[in-house]
């Protein structure tokens, strides 16, 4: 739950956090990588539209962007399951573990380069 909490905090304040923090918890908690990405995407549908309602309704969303994201998304996650599903625990854990610590590193860089 605290988790949970603080985790909707940085997907909302940030538009991140959901799934680095839970998926990496629930995996450091033993829930194969599979499970843990497919429980997390089904409560971030949610969370994301919520988030999502929220900021077009005050007009804080690009369309142009949201298209693109939408179609490059779409064309990629299906095939991207498919392979996740057919990846080892082992392997996937590795996969996971990497991709978050880059992700986070990339945004702590950028947040010691952005000038306010």
């Amino acid at each position: 739950m605290v988790v949970a909490i603080f985790a909707g905090f940085a997907k909302g304040f940030f538009g991140i956090g959901w799934g680095p923090f839970v998926i990496g918890l629930l995996v450091l908690l033993g829930v194969k990588p599979q499970i843990a990405v497919g429980s997390s995407l089904a409560v971030r549908l949610l969370i994301d539209c919520l988030g999502g309602i929220s900021y077009a309704s005050m007009n804080l969303v690009d369309v142009d962007i949201a298209v693109v994201l939408t179609v490059a998304g779409a064309i990629t996650a299906v095939p991207a399951i498919k392979l996740a599903t057919r990846a080892s625990e082992k392997t996937s854990r590795i996969i996971l573990g990497g991709v978050i610590t880059l992700l986070g590193a990339l945004v702590t860089i950028n947040a010691l380069t952005v000038i306010p």
